[in-house]
């Protein structure tokens, strides 16, 4: 199964169609608790707040989800992408999901793109775009 976490952006609207669409970081990781997340695309920022710089410090992001991945050892067979408005918290996400990589030794490219109106960062054996 794929995973899209985003508080606001539909899956289907960027070529996911048929993905579990996850809202909030404790939604997503009930998702990837199941063992049956194949490939999943995250954002950083959930909220409106969090998007335009007023959520609270402890807000739960998809970089919660990087950690929660990392923590327990979870990574999808097919890849991560990290899909977001906010430089500064993908940055952090793919610095955790380099981490994850490390250490389980994934053959993934690493190589981060940028694509409008959104800055993609693709941990994947397989070609997707959004």
């Amino acid at each position: 199964m794929v995973l899209w976490l985003d508080d606001n952006r539909p899956p289907w609207k960027f070529g996911y169609t048929g993905a579990e669409w996850a809202k909030t970081a404790a939604e997503a990781i009930e998702i990837l608790k199941t063992g049956k997340v194949t490939f999943a695309s995250l954002d950083h920022d959930l909220s409106e707040a969090a998007t335009i710089g007023m959520a609270p410090a402890d807000e739960p992001t998809g970089y919660t989800v990087v950690l929660w991945m990392e923590e327990n050892g979870v990574f999808p067979e097919e890849g991560v992408v990290v899909h977001s408005m906010n430089p500064a918290g993908a940055k952090r996400m793919v610095e955790g999901l380099r981490a994850i990589h490390r250490r389980k030794k994934l053959p993934y490219d690493l190589s981060p793109t940028w694509v409008p109106a959104i800055t993609e960062s693709t941990f994947s054996n397989k070609k997707r775009r959004i």
